[in-house]
């Protein structure tokens, strides 16, 4: 007896190979939690591997209500993420990039992110903000 692979479905029927396609489309991917914008970069420069490795990351640190997101903005927007982030102000560059509508998660996790995407930043005590050192 064979077994045929077949792509794997997700409940509304479209396969993940197509929902990956999807996520192409968005510019940029990035990290953020609590503290602010963590990572941000265009999404032509991502590797898979890198890609695993963000969401590795944002999957360790959910204490802080960090997510992995899609996300296509406008070049004037960037520049001025940049800008921010160059200057340290992570809270800041993150307020900016929630102006914009066009935000997308994991698959899987979506439900999850949405909810803390919405709480993000939040202001955090000296102890737990690692960032400051990095």
């Amino acid at each position: 007896m064979s077994i045929t692979k077949r792509p794997l479905q997700r409940s509304d029927g479209r396969s993940r190979k197509f929902v990956r396609r999807r996520w192409r489309r968005h510019e940029f991917v990035g990290i953020a939690d609590a503290g602010g914008l963590e990572n941000l970069v265009p999404m032509s420069q991502v590797s898979r591997t890198q890609l695993f490795t963000m969401t590795m990351r944002a999957k360790a640190n959910r204490s802080r209500d960090a997510v992995l997101f899609f996300i296509r903005i406008p070049p004037h927007v960037a520049e001025q993420v940049y800008k921010r982030i160059g200057a340290t102000d992570f809270a800041g560059a993150l307020q900016a990039l929630k102006m914009v509508d066009k935000v997308g998660f994991p698959p899987g996790d979506s439900t999850e992110y949405a909810e803390s995407w919405k709480r993000i930043p939040r202001t955090l005590s000296k102890a737990t903000d690692n960032r400051r050192y990095m």
